[in-house]
Protein backbone atom coordinates (compact mmCIF):
# COMPACT_ATOMS: atom_id res chain seq x y z
CA UNK A 1 0.00 0.00 0.00
CA UNK A 2 1.53 3.39 -1.01
CA UNK A 3 1.92 5.20 2.11
CA UNK A 4 1.68 8.52 1.00
CA UNK A 5 -1.91 7.58 0.80
CA UNK A 6 -2.27 6.87 4.61
CA UNK A 7 0.39 9.96 5.52
CA UNK A 8 -2.44 12.42 3.33
CA UNK A 9 -5.50 10.68 5.34
CA UNK A 10 -3.94 11.44 8.81
CA UNK A 11 -3.46 14.75 7.70
CA UNK A 12 -6.61 15.24 6.73
CA UNK A 13 -8.29 13.62 9.18
CA UNK A 14 -6.22 15.42 11.91
CA UNK A 15 -7.51 18.96 10.61
CA UNK A 16 -10.70 17.81 10.40
CA UNK A 17 -10.91 17.03 14.19
CA UNK A 18 -9.10 20.19 14.98
CA UNK A 19 -11.54 22.39 12.79
CA UNK A 20 -14.15 20.45 15.66
CA UNK A 21 -15.05 22.72 18.02
CA UNK A 22 -16.99 21.40 20.85
CA UNK A 23 -18.87 24.63 22.10
CA UNK A 24 -20.05 23.29 25.59
CA UNK A 25 -18.25 20.53 27.67
CA UNK A 26 -20.68 20.58 30.16
CA UNK A 27 -18.87 23.54 32.52
CA UNK A 28 -21.11 26.95 32.17
CA UNK A 29 -17.74 28.77 31.67
CA UNK A 30 -17.06 26.76 28.08
CA UNK A 31 -20.39 27.68 26.53
CA UNK A 32 -20.30 30.22 23.84
CA UNK A 33 -23.34 32.01 25.27
CA UNK A 34 -24.56 33.52 28.78
CA UNK A 35 -25.29 30.56 31.13
CA UNK A 36 -28.12 31.90 32.89
CA UNK A 37 -27.60 29.79 37.30
CA UNK A 38 -30.40 28.35 38.25
CA UNK A 39 -32.01 30.80 40.26
CA UNK A 40 -32.04 33.35 37.12
CA UNK A 41 -33.23 31.12 34.71
CA UNK A 42 -35.87 29.53 37.43
CA UNK A 43 -36.91 33.41 38.39
CA UNK A 44 -37.28 34.41 33.95
CA UNK A 45 -39.46 30.93 34.08
CA UNK A 46 -41.65 32.09 36.64
CA UNK A 47 -42.65 34.94 35.03
CA UNK A 48 -43.18 33.52 32.19
CA UNK A 49 -45.46 30.96 33.90
CA UNK A 50 -47.41 33.33 35.20
CA UNK A 51 -48.14 35.25 31.84
CA UNK A 52 -48.71 32.14 30.37
CA UNK A 53 -51.42 31.31 33.41
CA UNK A 54 -53.13 34.29 33.11
CA UNK A 55 -53.57 34.26 29.29
CA UNK A 56 -54.90 30.91 29.68
CA UNK A 57 -57.05 32.04 32.48
CA UNK A 58 -58.75 35.09 30.37
CA UNK A 59 -56.95 37.57 33.18
CA UNK A 60 -55.45 39.23 30.30
CA UNK A 61 -56.93 40.53 27.16
CA UNK A 62 -54.44 39.60 24.90
CA UNK A 63 -55.87 37.37 21.94
CA UNK A 64 -53.36 37.75 19.08
CA UNK A 65 -50.37 35.71 18.94
CA UNK A 66 -48.08 38.90 17.74
CA UNK A 67 -49.24 40.84 21.03
CA UNK A 68 -48.46 37.29 23.13
CA UNK A 69 -45.41 37.65 21.91
CA UNK A 70 -44.90 40.78 22.44
CA UNK A 71 -45.24 40.35 26.39
CA UNK A 72 -43.40 37.30 26.58
CA UNK A 73 -40.56 40.28 24.71
CA UNK A 74 -41.04 42.04 27.39
CA UNK A 75 -40.67 39.70 30.48
CA UNK A 76 -37.62 38.58 29.46
CA UNK A 77 -36.33 42.22 28.82
CA UNK A 78 -37.29 42.81 32.39
CA UNK A 79 -34.61 40.18 32.88
CA UNK A 80 -32.01 41.86 30.71
CA UNK A 81 -31.85 39.23 28.55
CA UNK A 82 -33.14 38.14 24.95
CA UNK A 83 -35.20 35.16 23.60
CA UNK A 84 -32.14 33.69 21.91
CA UNK A 85 -30.02 33.39 24.97
CA UNK A 86 -33.28 32.36 26.81
CA UNK A 87 -33.47 29.23 24.02
CA UNK A 88 -29.92 28.67 24.01
CA UNK A 89 -30.54 28.44 28.17
CA UNK A 90 -33.44 26.16 27.91
CA UNK A 91 -31.58 24.05 25.67
CA UNK A 92 -28.44 23.98 28.05
CA UNK A 93 -30.52 22.83 30.99
CA UNK A 94 -33.22 20.41 29.11
CA UNK A 95 -29.25 18.37 28.22
CA UNK A 96 -28.81 18.41 32.13
CA UNK A 97 -32.13 16.86 33.59
CA UNK A 98 -30.82 16.98 36.90
CA UNK A 99 -30.41 20.93 36.81
CA UNK A 100 -33.47 21.30 34.69
CA UNK A 101 -34.89 19.75 37.51
CA UNK A 102 -33.26 21.98 40.27
CA UNK A 103 -34.75 24.62 38.12
CA UNK A 104 -38.46 23.67 38.45
CA UNK A 105 -37.93 22.70 42.40
CA UNK A 106 -37.12 26.85 42.83
CA UNK A 107 -40.23 27.54 40.61
CA UNK A 108 -42.58 25.40 42.47
CA UNK A 109 -41.36 26.92 45.57
CA UNK A 110 -41.41 30.48 44.06
CA UNK A 111 -45.29 29.90 43.36
CA UNK A 112 -46.40 28.05 46.60
CA UNK A 113 -44.34 31.25 48.64
CA UNK A 114 -46.96 33.41 46.25
CA UNK A 115 -50.06 31.46 46.85
CA UNK A 116 -48.66 31.49 50.79
CA UNK A 117 -48.24 35.16 51.03
CA UNK A 118 -51.86 35.89 48.96
CA UNK A 119 -53.61 33.41 51.26
CA UNK A 120 -54.90 30.73 48.11
CA UNK A 121 -54.98 27.38 49.58
CA UNK A 122 -53.45 24.89 46.98
CA UNK A 123 -55.80 22.64 44.68
CA UNK A 124 -56.38 19.37 46.10
CA UNK A 125 -55.67 16.54 43.56
CA UNK A 126 -57.55 13.38 43.80
CA UNK A 127 -54.16 11.46 44.98
CA UNK A 128 -54.21 13.91 47.95
CA UNK A 129 -57.52 12.73 49.48
CA UNK A 130 -56.20 8.86 49.82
Amino acid sequence: MDYRIIYLFIVVLGFSLLGCKQTDKGEKGTADFEVYDQQQFADILFDLTMVEAAYRINMTDVEAGAERKEIYQNVLLAHKTDSTVFNENWTYYGLRPKEMQEVYDLVLKRIDSEREERGVKPVKKEDDEK
